[in-house]
């Protein structure tokens, strides 16, 4: 199973060589993680839903998904801590952007996956009408 995957982590962890050798190069100090969790989040979704984003190399450092997932869990985190602080900071609108950014995200996994099924299907039934049309 993981055969099939060999080539999509080797193409990450090339890509992500490729961004971190010249903060490598320079001699300071560098935070690794948000290069890392670019490269996760690419990888992920190439594994699991098998497809493309380009997310390292269309992305910097930064990811807006991973953004959205970190602030909520520290939103989240806040309102269980200091639950009489939820409604006097804007908590409920910065929450409200980042379920706006995840689900926008996910929307375009799922609207790339349906292009692709699309295609498939359109070239699936060509086949299947080509078959029948040589009969005649």
């Amino acid at each position: 199973m993981l055969k099939g995957q060999i080539e999509i982590f080797f193409d990450e962890a090339n890509i992500l060589a490729d961004k971190m050798f010249p903060m490598a190069k320079s001699g300071n100090a560098f935070e690794s993680s948000c290069c890392v969790d670019v490269a996760a989040l690419s990888t992920l979704v190439r594994t699991v839903f098998g497809v493309d984003l380009a997310i390292q190399t269309q992305h910097g450092l930064e990811h807006p998904y991973i953004h959205a997932v970190e602030t909520s869990f520290q939103i989240v985190t806040e309102r269980l801590c200091k639950p009489w602080l939820w409604f006097f900071f804007g908590y409920k609108e910065r929450l409200r952007d980042c379920q706006t950014n995840q689900k926008q995200f996910i929307g375009d996994i799922l609207n790339e996956i349906k292009r692709r099924m699309a295609i498939e299907t359109d070239r699936d039934t060509d086949t299947h009408l080509n078959r029948y049309t040589m009969r005649f």
